[in-house]
């Protein structure tokens, strides 16, 4: 039988690889071509349902090769390109129930308003084809605000409600679509016909720096920490001391007088607020004890303030979702309390108090210790917050893989989205999520 031929190599010495590695690392030195004028490009990154045409991808709905079939849950990041003639810069973005609105500007910086989706009350304004109004728009449309070019009109908030939409401005803030429960600020007429309707509302408000609708409802936050709202107020969610509805935008009082609030959020019928003391306010919906922690009513019909500065701390940040609520703290901490998933696993599905979310769940460890949340955003069962190196996670219920994680599974606990650009901000609506993000390079 014959031996293995065995084959040895003479040793190299020790300055001999680190000059071979040396020479290595040089030949793939990756240089940078980039011109000193290059700036980093704008991206929008979607995803979840896109049978509504929320997602406003026409091709996903009807396919360019009749051979492909249509696709109706996109659960990863995509990366949207505007049509060539859309030359405007988006700014705000804000999701409905199954519908999409951005405000930009375009070239000459006048206001630009576009929307796609479901339209049947004409929440993205009127669009016709062939003279009969549209119920569903799979393309973004522009549509017209009753201002004009010269006023120099700025967006300065978006928001939508179940089927209405409210835009402020530094002019004005325009109320459009449903107005069955006067959550557009304007008087309730009977019978009136939504769908094809060319009616958009004007308040004459140029101070409003944040706007949130809820399933009915709608909330204004001023410049000067003031709260209005308007709309359904069965569950107290206005805030104005009974469970009626209100068509005008009328102050809140309660545990707010006196206070500035800085940040407002509802995505269905339970608020948050903070003021610039970092101390949290709550109305509305409790029905799932979301205020247990001062009281056992299902519904508070007034601003309340809430005990959790010995819990929390100083709070920046708030988002309220159907049945959960979560905050930010002023060292970039995210808690969370109410019923459901609340992103500690499957294990906690309930809490009267706010329970902290490791920070290792948001990327902190050994290598990267200054990780910190710097916002939180709530979806109607779920949650998404960006880091201060604009990464992005989420959890919660994950209908049509709205989470943007490839699946459709529930998440217990928060898990990176790979959108592969920093995000700086992110509108859900009832399934389907909207970025705004800044390539890398």
């Amino acid at each position: 039988m014959m031996k293995p031929m065995i084959i040895t190599r003479p040793a190299r010495s020790l300055s001999t690889l680190r000059k071979l590695c040396a020479q290595t690392k040089k030949e793939l030195e990756v240089k940078d071509y980039t011109g000193e004028h290059h700036k980093r490009a704008k991206r929008v990154y979607l995803w979840g349902n896109a049978r509504t045409g929320a997602l406003g991808v026409p091709k996903f709905l009807e396919p360019e090769k009749p051979d492909r079939s249509p696709v109706f849950t996109q659960s990863k990041p995509y990366n949207f390109h505007w049509p060539v003639r859309a030359s405007f810069k988006v700014k705000h973005v804000a999701a409905g129930y199954g519908f999409t609105v951005y405000a930009g500007r375009s070239r000459d910086r006048s206001l630009v308003m576009v929307g796609c989706g479901i339209n049947t009350d004409s929440q993205i304004g009127y669009h016709s084809d062939k003279g009969s109004p549209v119920d569903y728009v799979i393309t973004p449309q522009f549509f017209e605000l009753p201002i004009s070019e010269e006023d120099g009109a700025v967006c300065t908030s978006v928001a939508c409600g179940r089927a209405h939409t409210v835009i402020a401005t530094n002019k004005a803030v325009f109320t459009l679509g449903n107005n069955v429960f006067g959550q557009c600020g304007r008087t309730v007429v009977e019978g009136e016909k939504y769908g094809g309707s060319r009616v958009i509302h004007t308040v004459e408000r140029d101070d409003i720096i944040k706007a949130v609708c809820g399933y009915d409802h709608t909330l204004l936050l001023s410049a000067d920490g003031s709260v209005y709202s308007c709309g359904l107020g069965t569950d107290g969610q206005t805030g104005l001391g009974n469970f009626e509805c209100a068509s005008t935008f009328t102050k809140l009082q309660g545990a707010l007088t006196g206070k500035k609030i800085v940040d407002i959020d509802c995505k269905c019928d339970t608020v948050l607020a903070v003021s610039d003391e970092g101390e949290v306010f709550g109305w509305g919906n409790s029905e799932y004890g979301q205020f247990d922690i001062v009281t056992q009513d299902p519904q508070i019909n007034t601003p309340t303030h809430l005990p959790i500065s010995s819990i929390c701390g100083k709070v920046e940040k708030v988002a309220a979702a159907a049945t959960n609520c979560a905050i930010v703290n002023d060292r970039g901490e995210v808690y969370v309390w109410g019923y459901g998933v609340l992103g500690k696993g499957p294990e906690l599905q309930q809490s009267v108090e706010p329970e902290l979310i490791p920070m290792t769940l948001f990327g902190m460890n050994t290598f990267s210790q200054d990780i910190r949340v710097e916002k939180v955003f709530s979806g109607v069962n779920c949650f998404a917050a960006v880091t201060n190196t604009k990464a992005l996670y989420t959890w919660g219920k994950n209908a049509h893989g709205c989470l943007g994680l490839g699946h459709k599974n529930v998440q217990y606990f928060p898990f990176m989205v790979s959108v592969g650009s920093e995000v700086n901000d992110v509108a859900c609506g009832a399934d389907h999520v909207v970025t705004l993000c800044r390539s890398f390079v």
